[in-house]
């Protein structure tokens, strides 16, 4: 009687054992889940960056070639090539 006993608390322990370790297992899953997601924002969020970056130089260089053109009509002279279309 006694063994059977200690037999069936081994089970029933070495169950809790098995379904706390699963918890932890879906938890650490859960938590990278969230960190991917966190570093494909992250990523988005440069490009996002990076896209303006390259506006502003367009802008940047539209204004240049703008001021060039008026100082060259104010000197007869048209040095400046046509912006790229």
């Amino acid at each position: 009687m006694q063994q059977q006993q200690q037999q069936q608390q081994q089970q029933q322990q070495q169950r809790r054992r098995r379904r706390r370790q699963q918890q932890q297992q879906q938890r650490q899953q859960q938590q990278q889940q969230q960190q991917q997601r966190q570093q494909q924002q992250q990523q988005q969020q440069q490009q996002q960056q990076q896209q303006q970056q390259q506006q502003r130089q367009q802008q940047q260089w539209h204004q240049q070639q703008r001021h060039q053109q008026r100082f060259d009509a104010g000197t007869n002279r048209s040095s400046t090539p046509a912006p790229p279309t």
